[in-house]
């Protein structure tokens, strides 16, 4: 349970919001495609999916004609991989992240709600980016196989007044929701601004730098 602060909570997704990932997952389907003998689409091909809103496995069946038991390894390999330190690596902050992040933070008490599994490699990356000192917690929900209810329990979980969540998927845009708070989907990480308009999210804004400013307002 979160404790009452003088500043409201405002929520942070890791991934595509404050984090470009995509050399990150790029590099990771390319191993698990070629795990059943494929060679992978594209990069930029790759990246147009996946702001679309296609999940790997969609990817695997749609674009690779791969039958169950080859979807099924190949995710496996993503899985296993996707976390790892030597491709965490690749990532890099959206260019004004760390700038944002020292703004929000003069006004709000920002936790970082994340659906990594690794908490340890997650914490590590954040330390070495140089945002950590930003953050008051950290949160790495499971439980369920709904993403969005897993972001939803941690931010029912804290007292006081709640200023919104700043995301980049479906999965923050529902969480908030439910939450009745506001949430502000930045266009630049995971999904594309089309995409995050048909969710109605409370702003859709151009990335962090942007949501940033229309939280201090």
């Amino acid at each position: 349970m979160g404790m009452k602060t003088s500043k409201p909570y405002l929520f942070l997704d890791f991934d595509g919001t404050l984090l470009d990932v995509f050399d990150r997952c790029w590099a990771v389907h390319s191993a698990a495609v070629r795990s059943f003998g494929k060679q992978p689409i594209l990069k930029e091909h790759y990246k147009r999916l996946r702001r679309k809103g296609f999940y790997e496995k969609k990817i695997y069946e749609e674009r690779y004609s791969a039958v169950p038991p080859e979807v099924l390894s190949a995710y496996e390999v993503w899985k296993s991989n996707i976390e790892k330190p030597r491709y965490l690596s690749l990532d890099k902050l959206h260019e004004g992240a760390k700038l944002a992040l020292r703004k929000l933070a003069s006004r709000y008490t920002l936790i970082l709600v994340s659906a990594r599994r690794d908490r340890g490699a997650a914490l590590a990356q954040v330390e070495r980016l140089g945002i950590i000192s930003f953050f008051e917690a950290f949160r790495f929900p499971g439980g369920t196989r709904d993403p969005w209810k897993n972001k939803y329990r941690v931010m029912k979980g804290y007292a006081g007044e709640v200023a919104g969540i700043i995301g980049d998927t479906e999965v923050d845009i529902l969480a908030g929701k439910e939450c009745g708070v506001r949430t502000f989907a930045v266009a630049n990480g995971l999904r594309t601004s089309i995409y995050l308009k048909g969710l109605h999210p409370t702003r859709v804004c151009r990335d962090i730098r942007t949501a940033a400013n229309a939280l201090m307002l």
